[in-house]
């Protein structure tokens, strides 16, 4: 993956320099994903299909992303449920491999631990966090009862209304639950991201501010979860970086979910006008993917938002490689192709590239969480 590009610095620098975001952007977003959905529905007419080996892709199986915040309370407290139960549920990761794996959730989250430093800034990035998503979704599905689709989370409109106002982390029952107890000092004013002491990434710092928060979430369906593993690496705000007392992140580790609920970074780097130039201005994938995921030493955290607004911490430490421990990390992602709509066989979904045993890295993933 290239990082130094003369037409990609130009991108991020002017990305970064946007103003306020407009009404007009968001319109325009939604009417990007409307044409991609009507496109599709009209490709899957029923004399017109589309095939993956031995399975056939047709409006009967055509399965949509909704936004977080137009689901009913109903879907939303199913979904909640449909998480909750697979928290309960034993962990089928062996516990040579991660002895902090508990429950079927952590299977998820020991898997991204282990894969992290090969499904990012790679070329498979996206068709690996796509394929985990759907294992992900599915497993709601077979394991827990869940009849609905995978939800995605807004960023831009959360960039526009507030993160605290958001039906995502507004703290009711119906949400991700809300912001953790403050509990910053007044010399912990900052997350230095790669400059923290200690830090041997060699790019320069980030400075990101800190929220009101901090501690332990106390409100909604997830302030009693118990995160088991990491954290990796952590800077932790007033500047130092942190490790698991084992030193292993696989270990068990329990602790409650922390989290830093701010404005500023989602505002600044996920709005919809940034979300709008991604979509419109990358001149090929390669410069899709690293605007999406921020370009190292550019000081861009990253359009999708993370931690561009919640910032979840472990004893005050801010973590972004373990970050799919959290709720919310799965609508985060599921929002990354907001204009694209997904398609579903009950075995494998219509858009997943050929049979296993031509995708070496995704049998990895398949062994880690579902074997």
């Amino acid at each position: 993956m290239r990082f130094s590009r003369v037409a990609l610095s130009a991108l991020l620098t002017s990305q970064t320099a946007f103003g306020a975001p407009t009404l007009d952007d968001e319109v325009a977003v939604a009417d990007l994903a409307k044409q991609a959905y009507d496109k599709t529905r009209a490709e899957l007419t029923s004399t017109l299909k589309r095939s993956l080996g031995d399975e056939t892709c047709s409006l009967r199986n055509l399965r949509v992303r909704r936004e977080w915040g137009t689901l009913s309370k109903k879907q939303r407290k199913d979904y909640i449920k449909a998480v909750k139960c697979l928290q309960e549920k034993p962990a089928l990761t062996p516990s040579t491999l991660a002895s902090g794996a508990k429950s079927r959730f952590d299977d998820f989250v020991a898997t991204h631990i282990n894969q992290t430093m090969t499904i990012h800034y790679t070329a498979n990035f996206l068709s690996w966090h796509r394929y985990y998503t759907y294992l992900y979704e599915e497993a709601l599905r077979e394991e827990c009862g869940f009849t609905g689709d995978q939800p995605y989370w807004d960023w831009a409109k959360t960039a526009r209304n507030g993160v605290l106002s958001s039906p995502m982390f507004d703290g009711s029952e119906t949400s991700m639950s809300g912001d953790g107890a403050s509990t910053h000092t007044e010399n912990q004013t900052q997350i230095i991201l790669g400059g923290s002491a200690g830090s041997t990434s060699g790019l320069p710092p980030v400075y990101l501010p800190v929220g009101n928060g901090g501690g332990c979430v106390q409100s909604g369906p997830f302030k009693d979860l118990s995160v088991n593993l990491g954290p990796v690496g952590l800077d932790i705000p007033g500047g130092a970086v942190g490790t698991p007392p084992s030193g292993n992140p696989l270990d068990y580790n329990p602790r409650c979910l922390k989290r830093d609920l701010t404005e500023e970074i989602n505002k600044q780097f996920a709005n919809a006008t940034s979300v709008l130039d991604l979509i419109l201005n990358s001149g090929d994938i390669d410069d899709f993917q690293m605007t999406m995921q921020g370009v190292p030493g550019t000081g861009n955290v990253s359009i999708r938002s993370q931690p561009a607004c919640e910032q979840t911490y472990n004893n005050k430490k801010a973590n972004t490689l373990i970050s799919d421990r959290r709720p919310r990390w799965r609508p985060l992602h599921s929002r990354r192709r907001p204009w694209q709509r997904r398609l579903h066989q009950p075995r494998r979904p219509c858009f997943l590239p050929p049979p296993r045993q031509h995708r070496p890295s995704v049998v990895d993933l398949a062994d880690a969480v579902s074997a």
